[in-house]
C-alpha cells in the first residue's frame, strides 16, 4: 500500500494575508473556510513509495527557491509562501508562476531556502474566498520535499523512513514518470523563463475500414 491514513485534518477558522516580505504579518479572520489541499493538517498520510507520492501530486518539478517570500497568518500560525523558478517539470502542468506554501516561519527547518534547488511533489492549494493563485503545498507535509545537490536528491523529511533517503535525480525522474496516477507532460524549461508545459500527444485513432 502506498500510504496509510494517520490523522484527520483539523477544521479551523482561517485567515490569509500576503505581505511583501518576511519580517511581519497581519491576521485577518475568515470564518468557516476549509483549505482544499493536504498541507494544513497534522500528518494525514504516511508515504512508503515514490509511486504513492506521485499519485497524490498535481505537479512534480525541480525548482530553485528565490528570495521573494511572504507570510500568511492562519489563526496565529505563520505560513511561509515562497516564489520558485521551475527548472524542469517532471509530471503535471506548470502554472505561469509557482508559489510554495509551507507551515512555519521562514527560518524554521524544512522551509525553502533562497538559492537552493529542490525536487518537489506538490498539491494545488485552494482556500475559498482567498486569492491563492498559483499556490501549491508539499505532499505529505515534508515527504515530498527533496533537496538537490550535484545531481543527488536528499529527503528532508525525518518521518518517512520508507522513502528513498538519497537518490540520483535521473533515477527519481524515471520512478516518477513510470508511476501511475498522474498525466505525463513534456516540457523544456529555461531557468528564469516562463514555463510552457504541454500534454503528451495522444496516439492517432486508426481510420475505419
Amino acid at each position: 500500500m502506498a500510504r496509510k491514513s494517520l490523522a484527520i485534518p483539523a477544521i479551523v477558522s482561517l485567515a490569509a494575508v500576503l505581505l511583501s516580505g518576511c519580517s511581519s504579518a497581519e491576521n485577518e479572520d475568515e470564518s468557516n473556510n476549509t483549505p482544499r489541499h493536504s498541507g494544513e493538517m497534522l500528518r494525514a498520510s504516511y508515504y512508503d513509495s515514490v509511486a504513492g507520492l506521485t499519485a497524490d501530486s498535481d505537479l512534480v518539478a525541480r525548482v530553485r527557491a528565490t528570495d521573494k517570500s511572504e507570510i500568511a497568518l492562519i489563526s496565529g500560525t505563520p505560513f511561509t509562501i515562497t516564489d520558485v523558478e521551475v527548472t524542469e517539470a517532471i509530471r503535471g502542468k506548470v502554472p505561469p508562476a509557482l508559489r510554495i506554501r509551507q507551515t512555519g516561519g521562514p527560518t524554521e527547518p524544512g522551509i525553502l531556502t533562497a538559492g537552493e534547488s529542490y525536487l518537489l511533489f506538490l498539491d494545488k492549494f485552494e482556500l475559498p474566498g482567498t486569492d491563492t493563485t498559483n499556490q501549491y503545498v508539499v505532499v505529505g507535509v515534508e515527504a515530498g520535499l527533496y533537496l538537490e545537490k550535484s545531481g543527488r536528491l536528499r529527503l528532508l523529511d525525518t518521518e518517512s523512513p520508507d522513502l528513498p533517503a538519497e537518490i540520483n535525480v535521473d533515477d527519481m525522474k524515471a520512478d516518477v514518470r513510470k508511476a501511475p496516477g498522474a498525466p505525463a507532460t513534456t516540457e523544456t524549461v529555461t531557468p528564469g523563463a516562463p514555463s510552457e508545459a504541454t500534454e503528451a500527444p495522444t496516439p492517432p485513432t486508426p481510420a475505419a475500414s
